[in-house]
């Protein structure tokens, strides 16, 4: 028993130690690469794209172009930044999202030095794409990301899937993880063979993407500080559970390793609760000081939480509440090969290709 409880107590330790790890060498690096850099942004109502808009505008990089993408004419949103708007059509064998990627990506002349993919709802700082593209400009890697912050809007579930998304925020991501975030990504010319081909049956184009690149050996990066601010508001929990499950599908050892941390910190509380203060104390302080570590990092990317979710992090992380919340989640996500999103249902392959489900 003890050992179990020794091995136990080393995973649920490791979110801690990652993000330690992560307040001891990760800053926000003073670049300013020049390069022609094209931004393809897919869109699908609703949302209001004023925020980005703005953010955009603020860039100490400014883009040479934005793409548009949306399914239908009518689709399209009002967008305050000069853009490029092309209709994909409605998607029959991939996910809209990709459909809009793809049908962005083909009307690209050559000329551009950068290309970078982002999503609607995040809401990046200044320095986010300059940030993102320097490696590529220096020549290092074909494919650069990095992760969102979630900020939660509303009420105690997006408090917990904020909770549990930072720490994935804040994790190394090597290439051998093979994890990349679709919501800011930036990719080499030479990589979009690759890209055009992974997108082409997906639904998460992420997931897909990095599979891809990490099995060409292309030279991919995740950059720790690339975390603009991703809001979470009442469709926390949906958005988490179809996380969960397409990492199921499209990655299974980081979902096994996420099982085995999340299993690993409720056996301790359970153990704890059942009779041992000391190790109440122990998990409370260790729960503690990674609210800490999240409440450096958010600082340090320039996203401070207000008193109010500063107060709802630090309760949660002093109790087994994130970790309970996180094993149902789980087991929620562990079964069937259909996810569905923005209101259509996919099924996944084995080898993560997608097809939409009959009747759709």
């Amino acid at each position: 028993m003890a050992w179990l409880l020794g091995l136990a107590a080393l995973l649920a330790a490791s979110p801690l130690l990652m993000s330690l790890r992560w307040v001891a060498v990760v800053s926000v690096p003073q670049v300013r690469p020049k390069a022609r850099t094209t931004l393809i942004l897919p869109y699908a109502p609703p949302g209001d794209l004023g925020p980005l808009a703005a953010a955009l505008a603020a860039q100490t990089l400014a883009p040479q172009h934005l793409i548009l993408a949306v399914a239908r004419a009518e689709d399209a949103p009002p967008l305050d930044f000069p853009h490029r708007l092309v209709i994909a059509g409605p998607a029959s064998r991939r996910g809209q999202k990709c459909q809009n990627q793809l049908a962005a990506l083909a009307t690209l002349s050559g000329e551009e030095e950068v290309i970078v993919l982002l999503d609607a709802d995040i809401r990046p700082q200044p320095w986010w794409l300059a940030t993102l593209i320097e490696p590529i400009c220096r020549g290092s890697h074909s494919i650069v990301g990095g992760y969102r912050w979630s900020i939660p809007e509303a009420g105690l579930v997006a408090q917990l899937v904020a909770w549990l998304d930072r720490s994935w925020a804040l994790l190394p991501k090597p290439r051998l993880f093979g994890l990349a975030w679709g919501g800011s990504l930036a990719l080499a010319p030479a990589a979009l063979p690759l890209v055009r081909a992974a997108l082409d049956r997906a639904v998460s184009d992420d997931l897909m993407l990095a599979r891809a690149a990490r099995r060409a050996r292309l030279p991919m990066l995740a950059r720790g500080a690339v975390l603009p601010a991703s809001p979470l508001g009442a469709g926390a929990i949906g958005f988490w559970l179809r996380q969960l499950r397409m990492l199921r599908l499209h990655n299974a050892p980081m979902w096994w390793l996420q099982g085995l941390v999340s299993h690993a910190g409720l056996l301790l509380w359970a153990v704890a609760l059942m009779g041992e203060p000391w190790l109440v104390l122990a998990l409370s302080a260790t729960g503690l000081l990674r609210a800490l570590c999240q409440d450096r990092a958010a600082r340090r990317v320039g996203l401070p939480d207000t008193p109010a979710t500063r107060a709802w992090q630090c309760a949660l992380s002093a109790s087994p509440l994130p970790d309970l919340f996180a094993v149902g989640c789980l087991w929620a996500s562990a079964f069937g090969r259909r996810v569905t999103w923005r209101g259509r249902t996919y099924r996944i392959g084995r080898d993560g290709t997608a097809e939409v489900a009959p009747g759709q």
